[in-house]
């Protein structure tokens, strides 16, 4: 079976205090696993750290294909998408069940990517344990963007505990795992709106005009 999740040497400090040291694990697809600790051992912590709500302090996180992914293009790319322009209609996915969707004008998550004068007006929508969404991807690893403008409505949602909803005029988030992501001359001129179900507890909510979040975590 696939790995769906590799951890390799994470760590976690708060000041002097380590609450993980070098944890390196590897899941299957189809397997169920339990963490099992006193507290204060760090469970919250790695579920954290593998989501991308708390960046490690060393050590790397790979996650396979995960969650929903939806772009007009595709839901992953990765290649070069020039003059681009989405036009008026909603590219949306919401739900109340868990997990994570990713939701782009173009594509729901760009790889190593070059986007060159695109254009969202579409309203995207992405809601479901944790939703992000962008204007023209919703997940960047690695990707170039230049004079690529958003005018749609960007809306997101979550639910659970712990989840988070991020929507971003150009991408929801990006990676800070390998290669850089760049934007070049890049606006935001649409609405941008992150919200939570009525019983969401302790959400994440972010926006941001080109990107509202960085993360360690890395899609492939």
């Amino acid at each position: 079976m696939s790995k769906i999740i590799v951890t390799e040497g994470l760590t976690k400090r708060y000041g002097k205090k380590t609450v993980l040291n070098d944890v390196s694990i590897s899941l299957s697809e189809g397997e169920i696993y339990g963490i099992v600790g006193n507290n204060g051992a760090g469970k919250s912590t790695l579920l954290k750290i593998i989501c991308g709500l708390v960046k490690q302090s060393s050590g790397s996180v790979k996650l396979a294909k995960k969650g929903i992914r939806i772009g007009a293009l595709a839901g992953s790319f990765q290649g070069t998408a020039e003059y681009v322009t989405i036009r008026s209609g909603n590219c949306s996915y919401r739900t109340d069940k868990g997990g994570m969707s990713f939701v782009g004008g173009v594509a729901g998550v760009g790889f190593d990517a070059k986007f060159y004068e695109c254009y969202n007006y579409a309203n995207i929508t992405s809601g479901r344990g944790s939703g992000v969404a962008g204007g023209i991807v919703a997940h960047s690893n690695g990707s170039t963007f230049t004079n690529c403008e958003n005018w749609g409505w960007i809306k997101t949602y979550c639910t659970g505990w712990g989840g988070y909803a991020i929507s971003g005029g150009i991408m929801g988030e990006k990676s800070s795992t390998g290669k850089e992501t760049t934007t070049t001359y890049c606006d935001n001129y649409g609405t941008l709106s992150a919200d939570k179900y009525d019983w969401a507890l302790t959400p994440n909510l972010k926006t941001g005009d080109i990107y509202a979040f960085t993360t360690k975590t890395k899609y492939e």
